[in-house]
């Protein structure tokens, strides 16, 4: 619910926020949907409650160096996709639950096989460390390929506990990307370069990345806009 070039990770959105507003307070909870938006390599990226307006995809690239597996060892080489931020400007609550994070991704260039994702939200108490982990998921695995529509990649996130936050506090989500390529000898992929593979993240109106419906008490944080769907007593 927490959704950076133009990524979304609704994502791809791909937690830097582009403009901020102070949201109503009250003593009430809502469930609201987060979109990612915008590179989030080069800084310029956000999480908001704006779903998608247009049918012109937002996108990030993802490392190519996490194509491959390791030679000769063939193990995955995760590689950050880059970080998204959320400052809070006030004092809440995020509640414990099970929640889904919907990613896409498509090939822009060749194509990967056994593509995964990872994001990790943590919690910064001290201004300085981001020490508590909210929660953490893994996608499941998929080949994609060029000339294909993006694929949905789903991470299941379960919040294992109710975090209180103040003002000044911020949360971090942080996505990871790698590829299930076969490994290559560095002297022979040399000698032999291949075409350039390249994954990238992407949001739009017809495939919008974020997180739907995660239950939070509505505070002063630093998104666009508090978009409210439902509304539950504490």
């Amino acid at each position: 619910m927490v959704l950076r070039n133009t990524l979304t990770i609704a994502l791809l959105g791909v937690l830097l926020l582009a403009t901020s507003s102070n949201a109503e307070t009250t003593e009430d909870s809502y469930t609201i949907d987060l979109y990612f938006y915008g590179q989030i390599d080069n800084q310029n990226g956000n999480i908001t409650t704006f779903a998608p307006q247009s049918s012109n995809a937002t996108s990030i690239e993802c490392p190519q160096e996490g194509n491959r597996e390791t030679w000769p060892q063939q193990q995955r080489q995760w590689q950050t996709v880059g970080t998204w931020e959320v400052d809070f400007l006030g004092p809440g609550i995020i509640y414990g639950g099970d929640y889904n994070l919907t990613l896409w991704a498509e090939a822009e260039e060749g194509s990967v096989d056994d593509v995964q994702f990872r994001v990790t939200f943590e919690l910064d108490r001290e201004g300085n460390a981001f020490d508590v982990v909210l929660a953490e998921g893994t996608s499941q695995t998929k080949t994609l390929s060029e000339e294909e529509d993006p694929k949905d990649f789903n991470i299941d996130l379960e919040f294992n506990s109710t975090e209180s936050f103040i003002k000044g506090e911020e949360m971090s989500v942080t996505l990871e990307y790698s590829g299930g390529e076969t490994g290559q000898n560095p002297v022979e992929s040399l000698q032999n370069p291949e075409d350039a593979q390249i994954v990238v993240l992407t949001s739009s109106v017809d495939y919008p990345a974020g997180i739907s419906s995660i239950l939070m008490s509505t505070v002063s944080s630093d998104f666009p806009e508090i978009d409210i769907q439902e509304s539950e007593q504490n």
